[in-house]
């Protein structure tokens, strides 16, 4: 269930803009009414915000909603967060952007922080960290965990194992919901032409899938210089600028709970660096990362200390 709402002033100019939604495999799953808000646009004017949040949260209300959580853009597999750090860098792929005001607006509409989004980045500098080479290596020579890249030939048996891994893997995640096949044939559709096989990559343990890897060249350097238009020329630009892309997103690492604790994270970052290398891919993004994802935190602030961007995400009582 879903609603759209625009502020219009009374010269009929366009202030900003809310959604409302209530996705009911998220109640279902947390068995809690709470609905979403996303695409949030305003201009720095909290009568605009509180009038946008009103109607959103009045929707909600009809529908049975006590609470709401937001920005997302629609679920946390969709772009999602504001940003309140790390505004002087432009986004990655399928990563939000906004004015720095936003926070400010949320908070004054009555909104407060619900959880943070951490994204890293480095670049590798043509060497692997030598924490991740000595265990990696270490981890694959004794023999039980295996890793291999996408099959694009077997694409859609490919996504099965995908479903499986992702709703295994990511179940007590703040936030998530499991993934139907609807939504992972659209994702993969979406996703398809901008792939590169070679950074997608699946862990096995004894030959069961263990754990899912997902990166993407960061398109995002393509599209600004199209000006976000693909015709006439921008689709060819789109097409024949992959190879000059030199970073990438890490997207998904994840592990199924049975196979954690076993160096699967590591290996995974052991393969992207040498597949990086091998790309020409200098740098990338590892996002976004719960704040209390200590598993994951931990590993890559051994490379990164800090992150470099926080993403925000919101919860009010309704």
């Amino acid at each position: 269930m879903v609603r759209l709402f625009l502020a219009k002033s009374e010269r009929g100019e366009t202030l900003g803009r809310i959604c409302a939604h209530v996705d009911r495999n998220y109640v279902r799953f947390h068995n809690e009414a709470t609905g979403q808000f996303g695409f949030f646009d305003s201009m720095d004017d909290p009568d605009v915000a509180r009038a946008l949040f009103g109607a959103a949260e009045r929707f909600l209300r009809d529908q049975g909603m006590t609470s709401v959580i937001g920005p997302l853009n629609f679920t946390t597999n969709d772009e999602l967060g504001v940003l309140v750090r790390g505004f002087g860098e432009p986004p990655f792929i399928m990563m939000n952007y906004n004015h720095p005001y936003y926070d400010r607006l949320i908070r004054e509409s009555g909104y407060g922080k619900a959880k943070d989004l951490y994204a890293y980045y480095g670049e590798h500098g043509g060497k692997y960290p030598d924490f991740i080479r000595r265990m990696g290596d270490r981890i694959l020579k004794a023999g039980r965990i295996t890793v291999r890249e996408l099959d694009m030939k077997r694409f859609r048996q490919e996504l099965r194992i995908v479903k499986s891994i992702y709703n295994a893997a990511w179940e007590r995640n703040w936030g998530f919901v499991p993934m139907t096949d609807e939504e992972i044939d659209h994702l993969a559709g979406n996703l398809k032409p901008l792939v590169d096989p070679s950074i997608i990559m699946f862990a096995y343990v004894d030959g069961k899938p263990a754990g899912l890897f997902i990166a993407l060249p960061d398109y995002n350097l393509l599209l600004r210089g199209m000006g976000g238009k693909l015709l006439p020329f921008g689709f060819l630009k789109l097409l024949t600028g992959k190879r000059k892309i030199h970073r990438i997103r890490v997207m998904t690492l994840g592990v199924v709970p049975e196979f954690r604790n076993m160096g699967i994270e590591t290996v995974f970052l052991r393969e992207v660096y040498r597949k990086s290398m091998a790309r020409g891919y200098i740098g990338g993004e590892f996002s976004w990362i719960l704040e209390d994802n200590e598993a994951i935190n931990r590993v890559i602030r051994r490379i990164q200390p800090e992150p470099y961007k926080v993403y925000r995400i919101y919860g009010k009582a309704l």
